[in-house]
C-alpha cells in the first residue's frame, strides 16, 4: 500500500514554518494524507486551515519524497512551496509551530526524516539559510 500525502514549505524571512502534534515528538511541515476524492491542492488547502488557521493563495511543486509512514507503509510524498493568507497559529491538534533554519537542531527541534529531507532541499536551493 502506498500513502499518498502533501507538504506546504510556507518560508518567511528564509525560515521554515514547522508543526508538532500533540504526544509527538518530532516536527513536520504541514501536510496530510491525501483524501480519497482530493487533488493535492484540496488537500493542502484542508491541511493548512486545520493545522495552522491559514489560507493558501498559492502553490508551486518542488520535491517528491519517498519514504516510510509511522505505521510502514511506503509514503509518497509531494512537497510544494506555498504562498498563504494570514498568520500561522497552532490549532487544536497542533502543540507548537516553529520557524527553522539550517541550524534548528541548537534549539532544540527534532524533525521528522521527511521534513530534514525537504530542508535539506531548501538549503541547497538556497531557500533557506
Amino acid at each position: 500500500m502506498v500513502v499518498h500525502a502533501v507538504a506546504a514549505l510556507v518560508i518567511k524571512d528564509r525560515k521554515l514554518l514547522v508543526a508538532k502534534e500533540f504526544n509527538e515528538k518530532e516536527y513536520h511541515t504541514p501536510g496530510g494524507t491525501i483524501n480519497f476524492s482530493e487533488t493535492p491542492e484540496e488537500a493542502l488547502k484542508r491541511e493548512l486551515i486545520e493545522e495552522t488557521g491559514v489560507q493558501l493563495l498559492s502553490m508551486e511543486p518542488f520535491v517528491k519524497i519517498n519514504g516510510k509512514t509511522f505505521d510502514g507503509d511506503n509514503l509518497l510524498l509531494e512537497t510544494f512551496l506555498v504562498e498563504i493568507k494570514g498568520m500561522p497559529k497552532p490549532s487544536s491538534e497542533i502543540e507548537s509551530l516553529q520557524w527553522i533554519d539550517k541550524d534548528y537542531q541548537n534549539d532544540g527541534v527534532k524533525l521528522t526524516i521527511p521534513a530534514e529531507k525537504q530542508l535539506l532541499k531548501l538549503i541547497e536551493t538556497n531557500l533557506i539559510e
